[in-house]
């Protein structure tokens, strides 16, 4: 359809409306009736010849009326004619511009109504009641699951409150198995070391043989008889006849080492007090040595009470607790070897040694070998004591090839020869590291003696 045909132009719209005007103005020969407005055409009735009378005079008004008429449409006509071409050509200028305006609205409305056909005859378009059920079913799914995340929590508070209770009850059993190990290792505790035998027998050489090189070096020194009673004791406990001995070259360098066991065993395997053990060790190995006179070997089925393992658990105990609270004084060895010395300058001029010995060295070293040897003893569950044969060192000794070792002699050895002195104790032991058969004794290492 063309434009031109729907839309008229406003000059054509008012010639239009001006002819209507005309057209439908009322005859003044017209009779209006009271509600009359408008023209009556009678002409398709027929009347009586009165009324054909009144149509005949009627149609001589109405012709001249149309001659007056065809008057104002020609002026009219010329009047409106420019002004109807002025808006033809105004409308066909703006056509173009409609033409696209139309052209485009149409595409809009059409891909318009593609979308809307596409949207329509989409799946998805179909599917709004399954997503609906869908999101209904999920929905129920978050409220189960929260209830079940509800329950979990309260399950999880009750576990804690299980747990808790369990750590307390866990920790209570921890600390009463803690106290009750306590007491188990008190009770049981001995502080006792295990010490073998050979370890015991390696220390022992190691002594001897610094007293003997001790001892070479000092009789390679003038001689001569003490005075003090100090040293005259010590040799007097040796032998009787040390003022003679003492001057014989044969037997200097075995009384010098003989002086020097009875040295080292009165100052520490007797006593100790300078040493170690904060004055206290000897009391302890004088009570030790009393107790062992006193207990039985073994445990006896007809009595009961303490044994020699309680005895030597006692023992160890008390040499354990003194070493840990009043350990070894380090500058005890040192300052006793000094005394020593001092005391054996009376009868060995140690000053005219030429080969430059350090006495004080090697008189220390002596001592610490001494005391590390001697708490090994004290420390163990094996009685250990230093004995001189025959309960002492005894002028009417006899040879016991069990328990002695001649160094020295004139004659053969039967077992009744005379031991003219003891240089060195014999180490003697009863039970073992474990704290049994303590009813069997044994010689560790013999007595070292002077046969004539």
């Amino acid at each position: 359809m063309d434009s031109r045909d729907k839309v008229p132009g406003q000059q054509e719209k008012r010639t239009l409306d001006y002819r209507g005007a005309l057209t439908s103005k009322p005859s003044k020969h017209v009779d209006d009736g009271p509600r009359s407005g408008h023209l009556t055409d009678l002409s398709g009735f027929e009347g009586t010849p009165a009324q054909q009378s009144n149509t005949h005079a009627q149609g001589s008004e109405t012709h001249r009326s149309s001659a007056s008429t065809k008057e104002c449409l020609s002026v009219e006509g010329a009047r409106v004619g420019p002004l109807r071409h002025h808006s033809e050509e105004k409308v066909d200028a703006q056509r173009p511009a409609v033409r696209r305006r139309t052209d485009n609205l149409t595409g809009i409305v059409t891909r318009f109504s593609e979308t809307v056909a596409d949207w329509l005859g989409h799946p998805s378009a179909h599917q709004d009641e399954q997503l609906y059920e869908k999101l209904a079913l999920a929905h129920k799914r978050s409220i189960d699951v929260e209830s079940q995340y509800q329950q979990l929590q309260m399950d999880n508070q009750t576990l804690q409150k299980m747990v808790r209770k369990a750590n307390t009850k866990l920790a209570e059993a921890v600390k009463e198995r803690d106290e009750l190990q306590q007491l188990v290792d008190t009770a049981n505790w001995t502080g006792a070391a295990k010490t073998s035998d050979d370890t015991i027998r390696s220390k022992w050489k190691q002594l001897d043989y610094n007293i003997r090189i001790m001892a070479r070096v000092l009789a390679k020194c003038p001689t001569k008889r003490p005075t003090d009673s100090v040293n005259r004791a010590r040799f007097s406990s040796i032998v009787s006849s040390w003022p003679k001995l003492l001057k014989n070259d044969d037997y200097k360098e075995l009384l010098i080492t003989a002086y020097l066991w009875v040295l080292v065993d009165g100052e520490i395997f007797k006593n100790g007090n300078k040493f170690w053990g904060g004055g206290l060790i000897g009391d302890l190995k004088g009570i030790r040595e009393h107790l062992v006179g006193l207990a039985p070997d073994a445990d006896q089925h007809s009595r009961s009470g303490p044994t020699m393992r309680h005895v030597a658990k006692w023992s160890a105990q008390g040499t354990a607790l003194l070493g840990h609270f009043d350990r070894r004084d380090n500058n005890a060895p040192q300052r006793r070897a000094m005394i020593a010395l001092e005391r054996m300058e009376h009868f060995c001029n140690i000053a005219a040694e030429k080969e430059g010995t350090d006495f004080i060295q090697e008189m220390k070293d002596i001592m610490e070998t001494a005391l590390d040897l001697d708490k090994m003893l004290m420390g163990s569950m094996t009685i250990l004591s230093v004995q001189w044969p025959n309960t002492g060192r005894s002028k009417s000794a006899r040879y016991d090839p069990d328990g002695m070792e001649a160094v020295a002699h004139t004659t053969d050895l039967p077992p009744n020869t005379d031991v003219a002195f003891i240089i060195s104790p014999m180490r003697l032991k009863m039970g073992n590291a474990n704290g049994c058969n303590y009813e069997s004794e044994m010689v560790l290492y013999k007595a070292s003696v002077v046969c004539v």
